[in-house]
């Protein structure tokens, strides 16, 4: 248990110490919430669960906001964590951890654990600005849904961030794959803009993304406590289970290609 406290601190302290990462993890996605949010603030009206403008009555834009800047940034978090994977791997990092008593399972682990704990920091920031900015806050009628497709969501992220690290054989191999992911959940994930203002075509694609599986139950379940296809774009239960396929995919993929030099 010791050398996993020490593989803790050491992923702690090079996570905190890399700034780059610090920025696109913590500070860009609230960023982008606070500038979103003003720029879409409508008191007059808002915009439905699924995001159709709902005049009178609808939840606020910042509020719709809200479970997909938390999303993004999850994603963000699972994706670009396999950069430091591949880098420990090509400066022979995870050759000379196999040379000591130290599991690299465990250090595997830890790692794990340091970007769950970025999950936690991430959602409490984005319902720190929703509620001081625009004075917005989930319905706490569904904080236990909240926190299961939060957790989902981060999992699969991470997994997918495996993926990647596994099947990259530089740095630059990777960060042009984790940006080809990471791009098209921008956009096509009902994060930032109304999924359904999108043409037929492009609505066809975004729906099996993974940023859009998690976005269709976690908003409902923040904005009206529950879930059901009455208020999601997909069927929640295919949501879940588009999730697990992603899920085990990548897991799959991941240990058939990881390897430590």
């Amino acid at each position: 248990m010791k050398r996993f406290y020490i593989s803790l601190k050491m992923e702690f302290l090079s996570t905190i110490r890399n700034r780059t990462a610090t920025f696109f993890n913590l500070i860009f996605p609230m960023l982008l919430f606070l500038f979103f949010g003003y720029i879409f603030n409508n008191p007059k009206g808002g915009l439905s669960v699924t995001g159709t403008s709902s005049g009178q009555g609808g939840y606020p834009e910042a509020l719709w906001l809200l479970p997909g800047i938390i999303a993004i940034a999850i994603a963000t978090n699972g994706i670009f964590g396999a950069l430091p994977m591949v880098a420990l791997r090509t400066n022979g990092v995870f050759r000379r951890i196999q040379a000591t008593p130290m599991p690299v399972s465990q250090y595997l682990l830890a790692r794990i654990v340091i970007q769950l704990a970025i999950v936690i920091i991430q959602v409490i920031l984005a319902l720190l600005i929703g509620q001081i900015a625009f004075q917005v806050h989930p319905d706490g009628s569904g904080w236990y849904l909240d926190v299961a497709f939060i957790l989902v969501g981060a999992i699969v992220f991470i997994t997918i961030g495996q993926f990647i690290a596994s099947v990259s054989p530089r740095l630059e191999t990777a960060n042009i794959i984790a940006q080809l992911i990471n791009m098209p959940l921008i956009f096509l994930s009902n994060i930032y803009l109304p999924f359904l203002i999108l043409p037929d075509v492009v609505q066809k694609i975004g729906r099996v993304l993974p940023g859009l599986l998690m976005v269709d139950v976690l908003r409902p379940a923040m904005l009206q406590g529950t879930v059901s296809s009455a208020n999601t774009l997909n069927n929640p239960l295919l949501d879940i289970a588009g999730l697990g396929v992603y899920f085990l995919v990548a897991l799959i993929i991941s240990a058939r290609f990881f390897r430590w030099a």
